[in-house]
């Protein structure tokens, strides 16, 4: 049982990694999957005690997980669900975009030719790309060869490897997704419930190196002379020298590039942020109100948030976003829905563009970071736009380099973090729309007076308020961001009505009616039936309520165990103690 306490707080530890959802999924695949193989080669049998056993780990197991667990869980279901329905992510494209042809499985090689070794990187070399592919296949037929030595293993070594031989089995097929023989078993099974978060390849294929690793161990425990298999397994990890020796970070990009040096490079896994978005942190983050930064133009319109700078051979999510502490409105992420506005700005032929400032003012983006080292084309069809902008006085220019321009964006349109509002103006996602509607939602709005309790929980005063009828949060929409009214007694309750507000943000219609703290509805339709006892509003991002609930768990249950495995410890060094004494 020490050995499953064990295994709980070593989760504890290692546990961290599951933020992403996949992987803690894929995880409960590897050990459910590796109980029941050794279930079936009867190398456990279950009875009453096991039972007891596996359930009690089990449940430690979640209670040391719930400080992540907690917050994942309405996280995911609302993930796994936009998933389904999203236009941006075509799942099953997806899944036949990633799968993995087996003999590159076996041999541990990523499923994309654009990586090593099947695209070789060192030209004047090229003569030994095969072999690299050759040494790739090491391992396995190493392992294929102990199949024939088998007999000569212990009968518990030999159960422990065919368990983990049928386990990388079942991840071979999870892997290689549409491929045959699989391509019917896995539509099934990827499309159940929840299995569309395991879409990237390698949220299954993660487990592979470790449990071939494993039938090498067995393998090299069952040999005599172990001399060969030390010099077989010396040639299987020159496979990837290139790695060890860092060449594949200078010369391998996320895209594909031929130059030796990363600085050369098109693109790369490495670079270097130019000094100028450092020389700015000073203006940025000194600025205390709540607010955020937009970027401009778009470099793709795809909503996938991926941002293209080839003047220093940029690639990814912007990364520039860690250098200061307001968030990045993202121009190439959909904070509309199916609408990528610096998309259409970009492509849009209007005279006037006022529509742009009105609309990144309402999103509370106070400063517009304008990347001039993004595509020449982007930059060719937007930078006399917002030179038009400045000349007219919409934005202001604060600092301008050979990468970027940073602009603060006029008072007349910026627009506060957490603000009352009369009436809810719907915005649909188009220009005519913010045309319309921009200004209507500046002259109904007024700032709220709030505090910051973190990043992801604010109180704002009720009774001092020139309280309107709905209070809007400037965050993309989302169902997990929750309201709460206090009234003067300390009691919470929930405010049921959440709308889609501004066509992109959080909105709560607080009383339901137009008059100042006054309501005629009933408790039990969504709104507060009395507004005079209102103190004070939450707004609090759920999650996050939950992982404070969830470290308390997690915390008490591991100072338990370790108290427990501390006794146990001492209890066994007590009997050694009596044994060698003779007490025993």
């Amino acid at each position: 049982m020490l050995y499953g306490l064990g295994f709980c707080l070593i989760l504890f530890l290692g546990s961290s990694g599951f933020g992403n959802p996949a992987f803690a999924l894929s995880f409960v695949i590897f050990t459910l999957f590796l109980v029941f193989f050794l279930w079936v080669i009867k190398y456990i049998e279950f009875n009453r005690i096991l039972a007891g056993k596996l359930i009690l780990i089990a449940v430690l197991a979640f209670l040391v997980s719930t400080s992540w667990i907690l917050p994942l869980l309405p996280q995911m279901r609302s993930g796994v669900e936009s998933l389904a329905i999203s236009n941006v992510v075509d799942f099953d494209s997806w899944i036949r975009s990633t799968s993995s042809p087996l003999a590159y499985t076996f041999s541990l090689r990523h499923f994309s030719d654009m990586h090593f070794p099947q695209n070789f990187y060192y030209k004047d070399w090229t003569f030994l790309q095969n072999f690299f592919i050759a040494l790739a296949f090491l391992p396995i037929l190493i392992i294929t060869w102990s199949l024939t030595k088998i007999n000569k293993l212990e009968k518990n070594k030999k159960i422990i490897f065919f368990s983990l031989l049928a386990l990388l089995l079942l991840f071979v097929m999870l892997v290689a997704r549409v491929r045959p023989p699989f391509e019917i078993s896995n539509y099934y099974i990827y499309h159940l419930w929840g299995f569309n978060t395991l879409r990237g390849y390698d949220k299954t294929a993660i487990y592979i190196p470790f449990v071939i690793s494993c039938l090498l161990l067995i393998t090299l425990i069952g040999i005599k002379n172990k001399k060969w298999f030390y010099g077989l397994i010396i040639l299987a990890l020159l496979a990837p020298l290139p790695f060890y020796v860092g060449k594949l970070q200078q010369t391998a990009g996320y895209r594909v590039n031929s130059q030796k040096d990363y600085k050369e490079a098109k693109m790369s896994f490495l670079v270097k942020i130019p000094k100028e978005y450092y020389a700015i942190q000073d203006i940025l983050n000194s600025e205390q109100s709540k607010s955020k930064i937009a970027t401009l133009p778009a470099t793709y319109s795809d909503g996938s948030g991926i941002s293209y700078f080839p003047k220093w051979e940029f690639y990814g999510a912007d990364i520039t976003q860690h250098l200061y502490k307001k968030k990045l409105i993202e121009a190439n992420s959909f904070s509309f829905p199916n609408w990528n506005y610096a998309d259409d700005f970009s492509e849009s032929n209007l005279k006037d563009n006022d529509w742009i400032i009105g609309l990144l003012g309402m999103m509370n983006a106070k400063y517009i970071i304008y990347h001039k080292d993004a595509p020449d084309d982007a930059v060719i069809k937007t930078l006399s736009k917002m030179k038009d902008l400045e000349s007219r006085g919409l934005i202001k220019n604060l600092e301008e380099n050979d990468y970027f321009i940073l602009y603060k964006i006029s008072p007349d349109y910026f627009m506060p973090y957490i603000s009352w509002q009369k009436e809810n103006v719907e915005i649909q996602g188009s220009i005519t729309s913010v045309e319309r509607n921009s200004q209507k939602i500046i002259e109904a709005s007024i700032e709220a007076s709030m505090q910051e309790i973190n990043p992801k929980k604010f109180e704002i005063d009720f009774e001092s308020s020139d309280f309107s009828k709905n209070i809007i949060l400037a965050e993309k929409y989302d169902s997990l961001w929750k309201a709460y009214a206090i009234d003067k007694n300390g009691k919470e309750r929930e405010i049921q009505n959440h709308f889609v507000a501004r066509g992109y943000a959080n909105g709560w219609e607080i009383c339901g009616v137009e008059s100042e703290k006054l309501s005629s509805y009933k408790v039990g339709d969504g709104k507060l039936s009395n507004c005079d006892d209102i103190s004070k509003i939450i707004i609090e991002y759920y999650p996050i309520r939950l992982m404070w609930r969830g470290m308390w768990i997690s915390g008490i249950t591991v100072f338990l165990l370790l108290v427990y495995l501390i006794f146990s410890v001492w209890r066994l060094f007590k009997k050694r103690k009596m044994y060698k004494a003779g007490e025993l």
